[in-house]
């Protein structure tokens, strides 16, 4: 069986879809080679061979997105910031949670964020909230709030 994952700019954090999954490996290199071509360089696809327990994938061949990366990367920044958002985010709320010592399972501390934390915090959600308000409007098609300079 084979796998064909392509991956926006060779990125694994960004956007990906399954462009085939079927039984014939070279039907499943030329297609991921035809939709890198396909997706105007946005995309590099690559292709796996599954093992016959459906688990492990052995990556056979790739090709790249316009960036011309060697293979599919991960980006660990985005990983990392993402959870320290979300650290930022519970400890402002006045929550943090501890990994407690000798297990896998967390417990929630209430904490005193200083207040510019919670200032600097509510600023951010209130951007975020505007500019997905606006991305709202913009995709609904009324456009007249929507800055254009």
């Amino acid at each position: 069986m084979y796998l064909v994952i392509a991956y926006r700019w060779g990125n694994t954090n960004g956007g990906q879809y399954i462009v085939y999954a079927g039984p014939d490996g070279e039907k499943a290199v030329r297609l991921g080679a035809e939709e890198a071509m396909d997706r105007g360089g946005k995309y590099g696809c690559m292709v796996y061979e599954v093992s016959e327990d459906g688990i492990d994938l052995k990556a056979i061949a790739y090709t790249p997105s316009a960036w011309g990366e060697e293979k599919p990367f991960h980006n660990w920044r985005i990983d990392k910031f993402n959870h320290l958002g979300h650290v930022l985010s519970d400890y402002a709320q006045g929550s943090f949670w501890k990994t407690n010592e000798g297990d896998d399972r967390m417990t929630c501390i209430k904490v005193e964020p200083p207040e510019w934390v919670t200032d600097v915090v509510a600023r951010a959600e209130k951007m975020y909230d505007q500019l997905n308000e606006r991305q709202k409007e913009h995709d609904s098609g009324d456009q007249g709030s929507v800055a254009t300079s």
